[in-house]
């Protein structure tokens, strides 16, 4: 639990970052967001400036979510065969191509 915990810390404070340098100039205070979804376990994210959210992938259920500001997580991209079975290692939004691209892992 503890480690959970550590991991979202790290989180927001890495969307904060992140966020810091999204938004207008204009806009000079930080923005913390507390993620609202037990046991994600993120682990890359990248923020998807068509859509103003976050797509953030999970090394525990091996899925895509999307967070918006306010914290709130949902299903992005969920896929029987990959659910619980392989890990979301990395992530990065295309907006060119309007496209998620990412990086999975089995463990087998």
């Amino acid at each position: 639990m503890a480690d959970s915990l550590n991991r979202r810390t790290v989180l927001v404070f890495l969307l904060g970052s992140l966020l810091h340098h999204c938004v207008s100039i204009e806009a000079r205070t930080l923005h913390t967001i507390n993620i609202k979804y037990p046991q994600l376990f993120p682990e890359g994210f990248d923020w998807d400036k068509e859509n103003q959210h976050f797509i953030v992938g999970s090394l525990q259920f091996g899925t895509l979510h999307t967070v918006s500001d306010a914290g709130i997580a949902e299903d992005f991209i969920k896929h029987k065969d990959y659910a619980g079975k392989a890990s979301v290692v990395g992530i990065t939004v295309d907006s060119k191509r309007s496209r998620v691209l990412c990086g999975n892992h089995s463990g087998f």
